[in-house]
């Protein structure tokens, strides 16, 4: 149970990190 939860976090943590990163790049451009 707690390893699904942080597994569900980490994947979580990384769409959002692409998200702003793709948010920069469009910024930037």
């Amino acid at each position: 149970m707690d390893f699904m939860k942080l597994v569900s976090i980490c994947i979580l943590l990384k769409y959002l990190m692409i998200k702003i990163g793709m948010l920069q790049l469009i910024s930037v451009v």
